[in-house]
């Protein structure tokens, strides 16, 4: 199992080299109605703030895979948090980037077992249909997005001059 887990830190690293990542990770409840899934969250003991641009993305990467074929996602609460942390990340260097993705799928790894993951990063889009064009018009990201994953989570922020920027964190269990 550890070589497993191995092999897949450095198919990761490789895949953090290019525009898009991949890695893996667990959990359970697959749904056709992400906005459901933001409900339940919202509703526990989690203390955590989901800004409407970023359901609002994850409704429409579903709404693509369900005219695609492909299975919605489940929302991840541990993707949201590495994706936060790397969107802060981001803010932080003025950038985009991919730094240090092979720790965020470890991370979500360690939690939920997953397979593979992935990431799209974006900056300085305005709307959510925006940004979804915008990796839909690349080859890397759209395959990202079509890909046979199983759970996502998307964290949007602003930067001091009202630059948002755009991690959107994918994985397979």
């Amino acid at each position: 199992m550890k070589t497993k887990a191995l092999v897949s830190i450095y198919i990761l690293m490789i895949f953090s080299l290019v525009s898009c990542s991949k890695e893996s990770i667990n959990e359970t409840g697959i749904t056709d109605n992400p906005s459901v899934l933001f409900q339940e969250i919202n509703s526990t003991e989690i203390d955590v703030a989901i800004d409407p641009i970023e359901e609002e993305i994850l409704t429409l990467v579903n709404e693509y895979r369900s005219e695609i074929g492909a299975t919605t996602l489940a929302f991840s609460m541990v993707a949201y948090k590495e994706a936060n942390e790397h969107t802060m990340y981001m803010i932080s260097k003025g950038t985009l980037s991919h730094d240090n993705f092979s720790s965020r799928a470890t991370n979500i790894n360690d939690i939920e077992l997953i397979e593979h993951a992935a990431e799209n990063v974006a900056r300085d889009f305005k709307t959510a249909k925006d940004v979804l064009h915008s990796w839909l018009e690349s080859t890397h990201h759209k395959r990202t997005i079509e890909s046979d994953f199983t759970h996502s989570a998307i964290s949007v922020k602003q930067n001091v001059k009202g630059m948002m920027y755009f991690t959107q964190i994918f994985y397979k269990k």
